[in-house]
């Protein structure tokens, strides 16, 4: 985004701050470099508790796979999934203050991301100090909660499902990366409860073509050289794919809900 700003826009980077909130101190470091060699401006870094939008005229907010990085909590047959000292799979019962909490996201099953709401409250907080605010999230999943067990775990490039997963507890706790196919469908619940307006629901690719995003390349070819454009061409292709992550990824955007 702060490039093709840079290469195609005429005053506006002088009029934007670009924050990250990421959490890790490692990518923090990454980011910033990155950033600083395609800018040449620095990026700050901010905790979402210290985000101050007052005065602010407009918030673009853009997260890419954010929403599966909840921790969640496998809910099957009225049960909650628990892991043992000695990584066993137990099934048990769910306590009232979970209960209440999964009657009020509507879940019965699935994978649960009990702290999703929190998240979501504290973040429009934020945005509303600013006088209007865009969210756009790109992620992996579908409009409603699928009915299997689809917990994942990533470890040396290898993917792993829910069984598998209950089968090597020990050599994952701690050593793999976990996912799962985010519940669109509760997210948009979850924004519109805490008074944000739904914009639009796709697949990446069409949003990304529907933002102009092929109109955008070919004024970005001319302010470039042509090596540079086929570094970012070849990016952009996997991205609007049918069948890749185009169709896989889905895009979801809210804006500020205007005042009546």
């Amino acid at each position: 985004i702060a490039s093709f700003l840079n290469a195609l826009s005429v005053g506006v980077m002088e009029k934007c701050e670009f924050v990250s909130c990421e959490p890790l101190k490692e990518l923090q470091k990454l980011q910033r470099t990155i950033f600083k060699q395609a800018t040449q401006l620095d990026l700050m870094i901010c905790d979402l508790k210290d985000l101050d939008f007052k005065g602010h005229e407009s918030a673009f907010v853009v997260s890419n796979e954010l929403f599966d990085a909840f921790a969640c909590e496998i809910i099957k047959d009225d049960q909650m999934l628990f892991i043992t000292h000695d990584h066993q799979g137990v099934w048990g019962g769910i306590d009232e203050p979970t209960k209440e909490l999964l009657k009020n996201l509507n879940l019965k099953q699935g994978c649960a991301p009990l702290f999703l709401e929190a998240f979501i409250k504290d973040l429009l907080e934020k945005l509303n100090e600013a006088s209007s605010w865009v969210f756009l999230s790109f992620d992996y999943g579908d409009e409603v909660e699928r009915k299997d067990m689809h917990l994942r775990a990533f470890k040396n490039h290898q993917a792993l499902d829910f069984k598998d997963i209950l089968n090597h507890l020990a050599s994952l706790y701690q050593q793999s990366d976990l996912t799962y196919d985010v519940n669109f469908s509760l997210v948009r619940f979850l924004f519109e409860k805490h008074h944000a307006k739904f914009s639009f629901f796709k697949t990446q690719a069409n949003a990304l073509l529907d933002m102009g995003l092929m109109g955008l390349l070919e004024v970005f070819s001319k302010s470039v050289s042509y090596e540079r454009y086929l570094k970012e061409a070849a990016k952009i292709k996997p991205l609007i794919s049918p069948g890749g992550l185009g169709e896989r990824f889905k895009a979801l955007e809210f804006v500020k809900k205007n005042k009546i």
